[in-house]
């Protein structure tokens, strides 16, 4: 080892290389901190394996640390480039362009410690004579020269990346790139002498002595002007990409800086602006200068010549000794909420007349204002309601509301807007029922509102819905019973039939019927005990008319409706019974006057029956009346059979006749639909022109509803003429990859209502097949119609596909994910008005036609439909329809022809 004062200098740039190297790690959440750390690491392996070269003694050790120095001298060009490219905001490099740019210096390091077996770095290698110490002079070879071209257009680059970002910057970013430029030139021109070899001492490598230049240089800079707390490229994405106009003015009232929305607002000109005054500006928004100097939280508001607002914001800025130098003025752009808030007000009376019920609340869901309707709906005064909680009166638990607020704040969340109906109570205790509509509004302040709700009171409407649904439920059961008694024309069979049916329509659990004669003495009876003999079935009914219920009713001619048995003295509790009722419905069934006997109905639970299944059941019996009546004068005189069958053959003609007149009623039932519809389109279109937002929707509601009530007419006169037997069948060749694609195309809307997909496949090598093309439509429009209602979010799949054995076939699979159905509900659905279970028609709208349809045109076309399903899994329904031979077809085009 030998010592030189040469090597002093290369120790300190090293030194303050490791130091800054140190501090960047510490600040490495910084910008460009990690490439500058990085870059100190570097050129300190540089300048100290360079000390190293010089204090070491002989060629071998010489050489040694001169390869050392590489690691640090092949890092050096491309991280600078990688700290310019920080410093400039730009993107760093990733994936390929990273191990491009890493290829030359890799290679240079590589070469350089295998440079024994090929001397392309260093061709000659030996000891010299300066200044009385032994220096390594090196011949070198072209990957030297390669390498040194590579490492000054790195400098250039680097250093162009800062100047360039240090001249787009204010004054006070410039102090940043000028010192970097100059601590990057200083080492490099010491390199270019030692490499020129224009140095008095041609041995001795002059770039660590620049380091050491360099690198006292940045540790001053940094501590003078904080080089990593603040870089240009921050301003540029901060400042720059702001929406507000921001203007730096000094002390002065001169601008010194603006950012880009400002030029846009005001008509600017970054460049020439900077430095002249900001008051041509405060003159065009009406501000005194005085104003700037009262920094405030609380925005000023003021109108530009141009007739916009704008709020306005100024903030005082220091330097680093805390001296205010100057004002930060931000201006946003609020003239859209002036508007606005011009709108609400003269909208105002609007809100005060509106028919339905508007309410405003704030964040807390506190009512904060309503108009008159919310008195007159809700039976409040306006004083009772503000302040309440918005589902305050609703009848039910605080959990509950919870629930429902939790609901409504998802549907804002999601769809901006939650719809739905809510149960409410008025002052005297009557209940009602509202349709309601919750939607957003903004605010700036504590009280501005953030939801409106307008509600509409639906109390009367859903009333007369239920009353109609109650009505058609009855009828249905009217016609259950009509059916199950007039099955059979003996008498058994329609007492036990009639029976059977009173039993389901009240779910009792057991029932009695008792047939009485014109003396009021019973002549047949079906008891809850029918295992016992007939001696002891004589004496159980002669006791139960004497002394039970029963008997009552037949003395009385009265319904009975005892809720428990164990508190009213009509009951009698016979001895030995296997059954204990504890509620009873009991009625007489009477025809003409005339009392034909008594039905009773039992239930275990005490309270079973209510005044529902009382009035449903005295509609019942006297159709069971009429039924037993017949059934006895079938008994007593057979010889009127003939008339009786003259008559049933007559109500079936009358029947027929009824469906043959719908069925004929086409035109008259469409046309005037037609005329509505076509009404509504011209009121529509002068609306949409005069810009009649409200009246607008009125009319696409009326449109919305002639469109459903025209294809329910379509339905029912279709299901009509096919039960009649008057369908016509329309044979011609069709593409059936075309019918799928406009089935799909008008299943659009439908499905989209509940956010559903279609999702198509089909798989059919010959497309063009004979068939009815409007039927084969509408029984795929039913199908996937049907299962959009009845899914949610979900997919509905519709696959095509032709079978060719045993027998040609088309099939089509519609396929969903909804709600799915019971064994139960499958074995109903293709009865026509038949709903899956008694919710589905206030729940999915429709009146169970469709798929009543579907079914009939597929037997007309001579197919075959089937249906699996289960709960919450979806359902899946095929059809099969025929593919005829090229005869058989030309027979069918024929005979089709020759009628025509």
């Amino acid at each position: 080892m030998q010592w030189t004062w040469y090597a002093v200098p290369a120790l300190i740039g090293g030194g303050i290389a490791l130091g800054l190297t140190i501090y960047a790690s510490q600040q490495r959440q910084r910008t460009a901190a990690w490439s500058l750390g990085l870059l100190s690491l570097a050129i300190a392996i540089w300048c100290l394996g360079y000390a190293g070269e010089l204090v070491a003694a002989g060629l071998a050790a010489k050489v040694w640390f001169a390869r050392l120095e590489y690691v640090g001298i092949g890092s050096v060009p491309l991280l600078w480039v990688l700290y310019g490219m920080d410093y400039a905001g730009l993107r760093r490099l990733h994936g390929w362009l990273l191990v491009a740019a890493l290829a030359l210096p890799i290679t240079t390091i590589a070469l350089v410690w295998t440079n024994a077996w090929h001397h392309w770095i260093w061709t000659r290698m030996m000891l010299v004579e300066v200044g009385g110490a032994q220096m390594l002079e090196l011949d070198h070879g072209p990957g030297f020269w390669l390498y040194i071209a590579y490492s000054y257009v790195a400098l250039l680059i680097g250093s162009g990346l800062v100047l360039r970002t240090t001249t787009r910057s204010p004054q006070w970013y410039r102090h940043h790139g000028l010192i970097m430029i100059c601590a990057a030139v200083a080492p490099w021109i010491g390199n270019v002498l030692y490499v020129s070899k224009l140095t008095p001492f041609p041995s001795l490598d002059l770039t660590p002595f620049g380091f050491a230049l360099s690198m006292s240089l940045v540790w001053w800079a940094n501590r003078q002007v904080q080089l990593l707390e603040v870089v240009p490229v921050v301003r540029s994405q901060v400042i720059d990409a702001l929406r507000e106009a921001v203007v730096v003015i000094d002390a002065q009232l001169r601008i010194v800086d603006v950012n880009p929305c400002a030029c846009e607002w005001f008509g600017l000109d970054q460049q020439r602006c900077i430095g002249t005054s900001v008051k041509p500006l405060l003159e065009r928004w009406h501000i005194s200068a005085a104003l700037l100097h009262q920094p405030s939280d609380q925005p000023l508001l003021v109108h530009s010549a141009d007739g916009r607002w704008y709020e306005l914001l100024t903030s005082g800025y220091r330097n680093q000794y805390g001296v205010n130098i100057g004002q930060i003025i931000i201006m946003r752009d609020d003239t859209e909420r002036q508007r606005a808030e011009q709108t609400v007000r003269r909208h105002a009376l609007t809100f005060e007349n509106m028919l339905d019920s508007v309410m405003l609340t704030n964040d807390a869901g506190h009512i904060i204002d309503c108009n008159a309707a919310t008195e007159r709906i809700y039976g409040y005064a306006r004083s009772a309601i503000i302040g309440r909680m918005l589902l305050s009166w609703l009848p039910i638990s605080a959990e509950e509301q919870a629930t429902i607020r939790s609901d409504v704040r998802a549907a804002l969340a999601q769809a901006g807007r939650w719809s739905g109906e809510v149960a409410f109570r008025r002052p005297d205790g009557a209940r009602g029922m509202a349709e309601a509509v919750v939607v957003p509004l903004s605010g700036d302040s504590a009280q501005a509102a953030t939801l409106i709700v307008i509600s509409r009171d639906i109390t009367a409407r859903l009333a007369a819905q239920a009353e109609l649904l109650q009505q058609k439920r009855w009828f249905e059961s009217l016609v259950a019973v009509a059916r199950a008694t007039a099955a059979a024309p003996d008498l058994d069979t329609t007492l036990q039939n009639a029976l059977r049916v009173a039993v389901e329509l009240t779910a009792a659990e057991r029932g009695s019927i008792f047939l009485l004669d014109d003396a009021g003495k019973p002549i047949s009876s079906i008891l809850v005990r029918p295992d016992i003999s007939a001696l002891e079935h004589s004496t159980l009914v002669t006791q139960v008319f004497d002394q039970g219920l029963a008997g009552w009713v037949a003395r009385h001619g009265q319904m009975a409706l005892i809720e428990n048995t164990a508190a009213d003295e009509r009951w009698l509790e016979l001895p030995n019974s296997p059954y204990h009722a504890r509620s009873v419905l009991a009625l007489p069934i009477i025809n003409a006057e005339q009392l034909l006997g008594v039905l009773v109905l039992l239930h275990g639970d005490v309270g079973h029956f209510s005044s529902e299944h009382s009035q449903l059941m005295q509609a019942a019996v006297a159709q069971m009346a009429l039924s037993m009546r017949n059934a006895q004068i079938y008994a007593a005189q057979r010889t009127l059979a003939e008339q009786l069958r003259a008559a049933r053959d007559t109500a079936e003609a009358a029947n027929r006749a009824k469906t043959q007149f719908l069925a004929t009623m086409s035109h008259e039932l469409r046309t005037p639909l037609n005329a509505v519809l076509g009404y509504s389109d011209i009121l529509l279109e002068e609306f949409r022109e005069r810009e009649l937002d409200e009246l607008q929707v009125d009319v696409e509601q009326i449109q919305a509803a002639g469109h459903n009530l025209l294809g329910l007419v379509n339905d029912v006169l279709d299901l009509a003429q096919a039960e009649v037997g008057t369908m016509q069948v329309y044979w011609e060749y069709t593409d059936v990859r075309m019918l799928v694609e406009r089935v799909a195309e008008s299943a659009r809307v439908q499905l989209e209502q509940n956010n559903n997909r279609l999702a198509l496949h089909v798989n059919v090598p010959e497309p063009f097949w004979l068939t009815d093309a409007t039927k084969v439509r509408r029984i795929l429009s039913n199908l996937i119609g049907n299962a959009a209602k009845f899914t949610q979010s979900g997919v509905v799949t519709l696959d095509v596909t032709r079978i060719d054995t045993p027998e040609p076939t088309m099939v089509f699979v519609v396929q969903d994910t909804g709600i799915g159905m019971t064994s139960v509900q499958v074995q109903r659905m293709f009865e026509p008005f038949n709903q899956a279970d008694s919710s589905s028609t206030r729940r999915y709208g429709g009146f169970g036609v469709g798929l009543a349809l579907a079914r009939k045109f597929v037997d007309i076309l001579g197919g075959s439909i089937a249906v699996t399903s289960a709960e919450q899994v979806g359902t899946t329904i095929e059809v099969r329809l025929p593919i005829v031979s090229p005869n058989t077809a030309a027979n069918l085009l024929e005979q089709q022809m020759s009628a025509s």
